[in-house]
């Protein structure tokens, strides 16, 4: 009797591979298409190319259209604000704003277009377990190609904290023709952020 029942054990097991593999890559793929806004959120972003030196900024945001871009290396390098449609810089740590140029709003469908576009290329998507901050978190992580402008082969990794949903952490390695390297953002919820708002 054992020999048959191991055996079923073993059919299950192997059945049960492909479903999970399934559900972990519409995780990926949804995750990849969250056009959804967050609310207020800060963002340390180190940014790691290939041959070049790598630049680590605080990125403040309260939606897609008010954000704020601080930079803490290299500490000399001008902050960014986008606000009503339009890019400032700052020389002075955001003591004052200059007006550089109105920016082409890409709406929510636009980009969801975009991204969609990009998820149908989604593959080798992995799920897990890890502790970030002494709290469990689900990992979701898998491969795309960004095929919008030069196309661009990309493996995203992120960190979600379990009891919430949130994103707290996310890893975007990248390699086109021209460039290769790494995104890494520690992202944590700012409720009460204020950003300044230039005339």
């Amino acid at each position: 009797m054992k020999a048959p029942l191991i055996a079923a054990a073993i059919v299950l097991a192997l059945g049960a591979r492909p479903a999970a593999a399934d559900e972990c890559l519409d995780r990926f793929v949804k995750i990849l298409t969250d056009v959804s806004e967050k609310g207020p959120v800060k963002i340390r972003v180190t940014r790691q190319y290939k041959g070049i030196p790598s630049t680590e900024n605080m990125h403040f945001s309260l939606n897609a259209g008010h954000w704020m871009s601080a930079m803490i290396r290299p500490a000399n390098a001008p902050w960014s604000l986008g606000y009503k449609g339009a890019l400032y810089t700052s020389t002075d740590k955001g003591k004052t704003w200059k007006k550089v140029r109105e920016m082409q709003a890409q709406g929510p469908q636009e980009r969801l277009k975009a991204l969609r576009e990009n998820a149908k290329t989604a593959r080798n998507a992995r799920c897990g377990q890890a502790t970030l901050d002494g709290a469990p978190h689900d990992t979701v992580e898998g491969d795309y190609t960004h095929q919008q402008g030069t196309e661009t082969e990309y493996h995203n990794k992120y960190w979600i904290r379990r009891d919430t949903g949130f994103i707290r952490k996310a890893i975007y390695t990248f390699k086109s023709p021209t460039i290769t390297g790494r995104t890494i953002q520690l992202i944590e919820k700012a409720p009460g952020l204020t950003l300044p708002k230039p005339e």
